[in-house]
């Protein structure tokens, strides 16, 4: 299904804002254009937003949901309901606020699995690499490993 939404703006140069029109195929936006509005084309829907501000979802990239591990503390389902209703699209979990913390490949997996299942928003992760890593000497492979698992970066704990 295609949708235009019409009487809108959106940020423009400087405190300036600029009449457009966005389309939408199947939920995904597929152009945003000057403001013409000209008529609907076949089985196309219109919905005007009476000059409402059309802002882009914000990344907010440091949470702390304690999913898995802390439920009563928050999890992936509650923090990024949180998010959607803020204006965020898309979040990046922290590594070590969860049980088990994601500092191996099968706590990335894990969490992954988890985040996925219960997730309101688009989400990444971070890897964390703490301190025993280090001292083991196999930090580097695991730092290699999440980076081919696409991490969305890395945190860095020598304390632990």
């Amino acid at each position: 299904m295609r949708t235009r939404f019409v009487n809108l703006r959106i940020p423009g140069i400087g405190n300036d804002t600029a009449r457009a029109e966005i389309l939408v195929t199947d939920g995904l936006i597929e152009e945003v254009l000057e403001d013409n509005s000209q008529t609907a084309v076949g089985g196309e829907q219109w919905v005007d937003l009476n000059d409402a501000l059309v802002l882009p979802g914000l990344i907010d990239g440091h949470v702390d949901f304690a999913d898995p591990g802390f439920p009563l503390r928050g999890d992936f389902s509650s923090g990024t309901a949180a998010a959607a209703a803020g204006g965020v699209t898309c979040v990046a979990d922290l590594p070590c606020s969860s049980d088990p913390p994601v500092t191996t490949e099968d706590g990335l997996e894990y969490k992954a699995r988890i985040a996925a299942a219960k997730a309101h928003v688009d989400f990444m992760l971070w890897g964390g690499i703490s301190g025993a890593t280090f001292k083991r000497g196999d930090w580097k492979d695991l730092l290699l490993s999440f980076v081919d698992s696409g991490v969305a970066a890395i945190h860095l704990s020598m304390r632990s």
